[in-house]
């Protein structure tokens, strides 16, 4: 038995998601001898996912589609969902997934980039060049635009949303 597809607001490993609400947990368990599940544990982290514990749902013992997870998120914070699940024939599962919330309304601290309006239906690609004056060892870019964009670092294409 293996728990899969385990998702937080319906998506894989949210990055940098505004979460006003309370999020949900939803996922799969396959491989399984028995036919339905009789118990799921949600146990809620931050950082490392294993010091930290911010939620513990004990054991619930009702199979829904999602989860609600009754906790206050931080912004831009890491959080380790753990899952164990128990079937109605014994066996159990565990397994993890993580989720990192957005800025969640802080203040935009960023020159803003901008674009005149573009002519014979162009598309305007915006840019800035910066310089960093010590070495990085980890960094999040939070990109605010109405329609569509593809962001770039260095030639290549951050993400694949």
């Amino acid at each position: 038995m293996k728990i899969r597809d385990i998702k937080v607001n319906h998506v894989r490993e949210p990055l940098g998601f505004m979460m006003d609400e309370p999020p949900v947990v939803g996922y799969k368990v396959v491989g399984a001898q028995g036919s339905k599940q009789k118990s799921v544990r949600i146990r809620v982290f931050d950082g490392d996912g294993e010091t930290n514990l911010l939620y513990d749902s004990g054991e619930i013992l009702e199979a829904l589609p999602v989860y609600p997870l009754m906790l206050t998120l931080a912004p831009r914070t890491r959080y380790v969902v753990k899952l164990d699940v128990v079937s109605d024939k014994g066996e159990k599962a565990a397994a993890c997934t993580w989720f990192e919330s957005g800025k969640m309304g802080e203040p935009w601290q960023a020159d803003w980039i901008g674009a005149a309006k573009a002519e014979d239906n162009a598309v305007p690609v915006l840019g800035k060049e910066f310089t960093l004056e010590k070495q990085v060892e980890s960094a999040r870019r939070y990109v605010g635009c109405a329609g569509l964009i593809a962001l770039h670092l260095k030639g290549e294409r951050g993400g694949n949303e």
